[in-house]
């Protein structure tokens, strides 16, 4: 396996610990658009321009989510913008360019240059482990929002994937009364192997004036008007699902039912740890494309 160069540019906390996880495995990291204090490894060097920093990399690594409208790269500690079109134009024939919920324009405009691009949010490892702090980012809203304990909490939890079933099963840890609402019988039957209720998520509405906390997992529009309507307005909604959520908001504003989108929890409640697991991520895919830090 040949040693990697690899650039780390742009992103929030996340990078910056993803960035000492791979100097610490004996990576070569070019940097930029995201500091490291002044007590960096070695082989962290900062470049003065994006170019600088893409140009020679065997792998580039961009934040997750990677851009902003296909035309930015999420960069919120840069001092100036960084645009998709430096980054693809710089890099050399045959380099990786890895990077979170990629525009399929982008991945697209990698190719035709050469260039191989994979999205690791796609993968499975990262996914399952992203979980563990989104649903603990979750529970630290529910007991900052709610003047209850979460032991002896009725908590719903809708949908049972990656994340829903971590939460169910820390929220159970807790002492927590959850039900989960899940589509599909077998994930039902997952859940109460878990400990848990379970009911057919087409059934919320009739039972929804029972809980004081509802957990979205799902990425589509499962708290409409009538769940709303039987809800007790003094009920909290956390929805984790990606924009716009799984709830109707205007609705539940209406109503004076408080409902939060809580997105990208994992890079604000842990980052240390969320970018830890990128790393781990990003390692499995360039040995897969056969580079290394040198490290074992």
């Amino acid at each position: 396996m040949k040693k990697a160069c690899v650039s780390v540019i742009g992103g929030d906390m996340r990078q910056r610990a993803l960035a000492k996880a791979l100097a610490k495995n004996g990576f070569d990291i070019f940097l930029y658009g995201i500091d490291i204090n002044e007590n960096s490894p070695a082989n962290i060097i900062k470049c003065g321009s994006a170019k600088e920093a893409a140009e020679n990399a065997d792998a580039v690594i961009l934040p997750l989510p990677a851009c902003s409208g296909g035309i930015y790269i999420n960069a919120p500690f840069s001092e100036k913008e960084i645009t998709v079109s430096e980054i693809i134009s710089a890099m050399r024939e045959g380099a990786l360019l890895l990077g979170g919920k990629m525009p399929d324009e982008f991945v697209l405009r990698a190719h035709a240059n050469g260039i191989s691009a994979t999205d690791y949010y796609d993968r499975e490892e990262l996914t399952v482990m992203n979980a563990i702090p989104t649903a603990e980012g979750a529970i630290a809203i529910a007991m900052d929002e709610l003047p209850i304990t979460v032991h002896k909490m009725k908590a719903a939890v809708l949908g049972y994937g990656n994340v829903g079933s971590i939460l169910a099963a820390k929220l159970t840890a807790l002492g927590a009364d959850v039900t989960v609402f899940a589509r599909k019988s077998s994930a039902r039957a997952h859940a109460v192997s878990a400990g848990c209720r379970a009911e057919n998520i087409a059934w919320l509405a009739g039972c929804a004036g029972n809980f004081d906390c509802i957990f979205n997992t799902v990425p589509a529009p499962v708290i409409g008007a009538d769940v709303l309507e039987a809800m007790r307005r003094d009920a909290l909604i956390i929805d984790l699902a990606s924009r716009p959520g799984g709830t109707d908001f205007e609705k539940a504003s209406a109503l004076g039912i408080k409902a939060i989108l809580a997105l990208s929890l994992p890079g604000r409640v842990a980052p240390e740890t969320a970018g830890g697991y990128i790393a781990d991520t990003v390692m499995n895919i360039m040995r897969e494309n056969n580079l290394t830090g040198g490290k074992a």
